[in-house]
């Protein structure tokens, strides 16, 4: 059985209680000395499990007044798909020429990735490979792109190819399929990582979450960070980049 870890049994907790409508939208998220009794954690997993929920639309931090419930969650839009255009892909059909920087590769266990990971269904202590890279669209910014691999469908990693086609190498060199995934799709604003590599904290982004199975086994989960001037949803199979962006 897969251990959860205890950020994600907070997470977990609101977050049924939130859907639910035990927790009705605009009332006050408990106190943080009350969650820490009811849970017997420390602040940095508080912190942790405070921080998805948010990032997710259900709690909201409003500076200086407080945290309340929120129904943000609602406006993420799903699909489900067997195949999808690479990021280099949806640059080209914009009519932009692609590169692809990479920021860091780095291998971690479940339980300290620094995005939710729990789709993989892996132990707490397992690992995953962490790779975090950059696409660029005519030398724009196009995508913060972070992607969460799991070691136990792909035990190691050649770090010279993470500047290439990510799928192309998974796919075609390592031959691991994709069998099929889904994504989904909202407004968000960047969060202190992401915020570093658009200059700001005050853009508006699309953030994509993509999820990808092997077989029947969860293998990869992917956050796409997009400006919202280059993104639009015009329908709820996929993200489209607006032609000729100022």
């Amino acid at each position: 059985m897969v251990k959860q870890a205890k950020y994600r049994q907070i997470y977990n907790h609101y977050k049924e209680e939130i859907r639910s409508g035990r927790m009705p939208v605009n009332t006050p998220f408990p106190p943080e000395p009350e969650i820490l009794k009811q849970f017997e954690c420390s602040h940095m997993t508080l912190t942790k499990a405070a921080t998805r929920l948010s990032a997710n639309g259900y709690i909201k931090r409003i500076p200086g007044i407080g945290t309340f419930v929120c129904d943000d969650y609602k406006k993420t839009l799903t699909s489900h798909f067997s195949e999808q255009l690479s990021l280099n892909q949806m640059i080209e059909q914009a009519g932009m020429v692609p590169k692809t920087e990479l920021v860091s590769y780095n291998i971690r266990k479940q339980k300290d990735t620094p995005r939710d990971t729990e789709f993989l269904k892996i132990d707490e202590n397992d690992f995953v490979h962490d790779i975090v890279r950059l696409k660029y669209g005519n030398d724009r910014l196009f995508c913060y792109s972070e992607t969460f691999l799991s070691q136990r469908v792909l035990p190691t990693i050649d770090v010279t190819k993470l500047e290439g086609s990510l799928d192309n190498y998974i796919i075609h060199e390592l031959h691991i399929p994709k069998s099929h995934g889904s994504s989904d799709a909202r407004a968000c604003l960047p969060d202190k990582e992401v915020s570093k590599y658009f200059g700001t904290d005050k853009i508006a982004l699309m953030k994509q979450t993509i999820y990808w199975y092997s077989g029947e086994t969860p293998f990869e989960i992917t956050y796409n960070f997009f400006p919202g001037d280059l993104m639009i949803i015009s329908n709820p199979e996929r993200l489209n980049v607006i032609n000729n962006p100022e």
